[in-house]
């Protein structure tokens, strides 16, 4: 049975969707200022929803909310990538926690087996 969803988007509307929730991942520790939320969604139209929260307990800091929808397996792991600016290179990359993300998504959905694996 399905759910109704309401996610907040900075800068758009919100967006609404009825689905289930795929996996619900945090990677915060106790003690820790800054962590990462993500969850990804399955539509009842056979989309996916991504969202990946950059999140602050720090008082002059607010959270990083990415909402994206994704038609292919290969979008919703492409939705999860992370640029960091500090590096020398900008190549988007897949965290450990995001890789979990989906691994663990593919477990309830079949139809994302082996997005995270590149065949050659």
């Amino acid at each position: 049975m399905s759910t109704a969803f309401r996610l907040q988007r900075t800068g758009d509307p919100d967006l609404v969707f009825d689905g289930d929730v795929l996996v619900d991942l945090s990677t915060r520790e106790p003690g820790q200022t800054r962590w990462t939320e993500y969850r990804i969604y399955k539509t009842v139209s056979g989309r996916w929803v991504t969202e990946m929260l950059g999140r602050s307990a720090m008082y002059d800091e607010h959270d990083i909310r990415k909402v994206t929808v994704c038609s292919t397996p290969v979008e919703v792991r492409d939705s999860l990538r992370r640029v960091d600016k500090a590096r020398q290179t900008t190549k988007p990359y897949l965290t450990h926690s995001a890789l979990d993300a989906l691994d663990e998504a593919a477990r309830h959905d079949p139809d994302l087996e082996g997005v995270t694996e590149e065949r050659v």
